[in-house]
């Protein structure tokens, strides 16, 4: 990925959030997480954002802006 402003890629990892892992209500019924599975659950999401191509951001937002 082409490096961002932080405020994009914020916004970019909320996203892939609400996308791929929180589609709808779904976050309302998900169990509560604490410590180590919560820090887990975070690396891992982080990670396969991370790991994400994103084709559209990288060719066609940042170099037009």
């Amino acid at each position: 990925m082409a490096v961002l402003p932080l405020r994009i890629e914020i916004d970019s990892f909320f996203s892939f959030v609400r996308e791929k892992k929180a589609k709808k209500d779904s976050y309302l019924s998900a169990p509560l997480l604490l410590e180590d599975e919560l820090e887990t659950k975070i690396r891992s999401t982080i990670e396969e954002w991370h790991d994400t191509e994103w084709w559209w951001l990288d060719n066609e937002i940042v170099p037009k802006r």
